[in-house]
């Protein structure tokens, strides 16, 4: 944690949950625990208000019930991650988990709609509540069109136009708009 308190470091973290189900993490093999989890996330947050979370979570893994995949939107709705990569469980050769029972791919399919209709909701609350934000910015690149693509310090994507902003710097911005992969913003003081 100590790491983050440097203006260099984004403040960004990356857990790769996979699922909130013990079960279903217990049979993928994954050795975490959740109570761990929302520890880390909960310690962090308190000391980085502004923090950034993504994830990534396999859907319809082998046995997952309709209460594992239950628990995992609970814990994506309470944690409200700025990105989930979802991805549809498929059984890899020379793996142990390619011996168990598949679930029907319609049911992995249903859910994994279900998981990104949630997601987007949040990502549209989330990105209307940061309108209006005003903060610092690390100028990172120009965009194809002559814009230029700067982070705020929670890694969120701002885009600004008409400025002679240079890759590297830093400036004040105020995020004016959202749109569904970035902000729009402008340069402040």
């Amino acid at each position: 944690m100590d790491a983050f308190d440097s203006d260099k470091i984004f403040k960004l973290l990356h857990l790769p949950i996979q699922s909130a189900s013990h079960p279903v993490l217990k049979k993928m093999n994954r050795l975490h625990k959740m109570d761990d989890v929302d520890e880390i996330i909960t310690k962090f947050r308190t000391r980085f208000e502004d923090l950034s979370l993504f994830t990534d979570i396999i859907i319809g893994f082998c046995d997952e019930t309709d209460e594992d995949f239950e628990e995992t939107v609970e814990w994506v709705k309470k944690y409200r991650p700025e990105k989930i990569n979802i991805s549809r469980y498929s059984p890899r050769p020379h793996t142990k988990a390619f011996s168990f029972r598949n679930l029907d791919s319609r049911v992995s399919v249903k859910r994994s709609h279900e998981l990104h209709k949630v997601c987007e909701q949040i990502k549209l609350e989330s990105k209307r509540e940061m309108i209006g934000w005003k903060g610092r910015a690390f100028v990172s690149k120009y965009t194809e069109i002559g814009d230029v693509l700067t982070r705020t310090d929670s890694y969120r994507p701002v885009v600004i136009s008409g400025s002679d902003l240079k890759p590297g710097e830093y400036t004040e911005v105020e995020i004016t708009g959202a749109k569904p992969g970035y902000f729009l913003g402008k340069i402040i003081g």
